[in-house]
């Protein structure tokens, strides 16, 4: 079974986030473009969003607690649709 990881990376403005994730995917899918010969290097999708323009509930999901009832947030949802096109890809 293949464990699938994502990572978020948390910092102040300035302290090289973003330029971090682009250096990473890029090496990690130079790897596969070279044709190296293993599982983990594959094509990265860097999905990037700010935290602060949703509430915290719109972001990972909360219980309504007039019917009791889950709505999905952002990253949940996120997480589910990259894990399905993976084992769409996967399948093929």
């Amino acid at each position: 079974m293949t464990v699938r990881h994502g990572n978020m990376l948390v910092g102040t403005t300035g302290t090289g986030k973003t330029t971090v994730s682009k250096i990473l995917g890029d090496a990690l899918q130079g790897l596969f473009k070279a044709g190296e010969d293993d599982v983990w290097y594959k094509p990265v999708k860097i999905d990037t969003l700010n935290p602060k323009s949703v509430s915290m509930g719109e972001l990972f999901g909360e219980v309504s607690k007039l019917t009791n009832e889950w709505t999905e947030g952002i990253i949940p949802w996120l997480v589910k649709l990259a894990v399905a096109n993976l084992e769409t890809k996967d399948a093929e």
